[in-house]
């Protein structure tokens, strides 16, 4: 008998759109969305692989429900946690979601995430330090999807969701094999504050947002600076929007 009927892993790149999508699913497929106490946690709403005690976070997770929702920004990439993860957990179904936008809009709040000085289209030349590797900002991203492209994974594009939230919960939902939620709204309210604040008032309001929120975003250094990243991502944003179900 298995542990987990539906386990579902956000695999998805910094700052590209995994706290909406993760949001998007709980509150559009309640079954996803654990029942917590008042003092709990935001980080109890999912399991982040990332984290140093991932496997006792999915220990209680399971505890909690036989549909279990996930994260990770390195799985496939620079760990196989998302494999131990399914083969602990022993689900009758393992979905892998990747939700993406256009690479001007993920880079721009990378580089505000990493705290970066200069401009956005610089930051993709510069060493990435969130992976840890000796690769560039831009060959991590690159080698981050195609990592993904190559496997069977469910491909989202967030602005078309945000754009489209009626038809975004019927597809995901034929890829979920999950009906979804009868909702006028179906987008997340995002937070109103940032940091423990934020926290504080999520659990009095219905913990639609787990968003990490960044307080100084960055500005663009000319117009034509987002137009020039896409363009050295166009083949790939293509690849992933071919894919993508939304």
């Amino acid at each position: 008998m298995a542990l987990v009927r539906k386990a579902v892993v956000i695999v998805a790149h910094p700052r590209s759109g995994t706290h909406i999508t993760l949001d998007f699913i709980r509150r559009n497929f309640p079954v996803f969305d654990p029942r917590l106490r008042l003092w709990d946690s935001a980080r109890e709403l999912y399991v982040s692989l990332d984290r140093p005690r991932w496997c006792d976070d999915l220990r209680r997770q399971m505890r909690r429900s036989d549909h279990v929702l996930l994260q990770s920004h390195m799985a496939g990439v620079r760990s196989s946690t998302e494999r131990q993860a399914v083969a602990f957990m022993k689900p009758d179904e393992a979905i892998f979601i990747y939700p993406f936008r256009h690479y001007s809009a993920t880079m721009r709040s990378f580089a505000a995430f990493c705290h970066y000085p200069g401009r956005v289209e610089s930051f993709l030349d510069e060493s990435s330090r969130f992976f840890r590797n000796e690769e560039t900002v831009e060959a991590c991203a690159r080698r981050h999807g195609e990592s993904w492209l190559q496997r069977d994974a469910v491909f989202v594009n967030v602005e078309a969701l945000m754009a489209d939230p009626h038809r975004a919960a019927a597809r995901l939902g034929e890829a979920l094999g999950v009906e979804p939620t009868q909702l006028a709204r179906r987008l997340p309210r995002r937070r109103l504050f940032h940091g423990k604040l934020a926290e504080a008032v999520e659990r009095f309001t219905g913990r639609e947002s787990t968003e990490v929120q960044i307080l100084f975003p960055k500005d663009w250094a000319d117009a034509s600076e987002p137009d020039h990243i896409n363009a050295r991502f166009a083949d790939l944003h293509a690849e992933m929007a071919a894919r993508s179900i939304v």
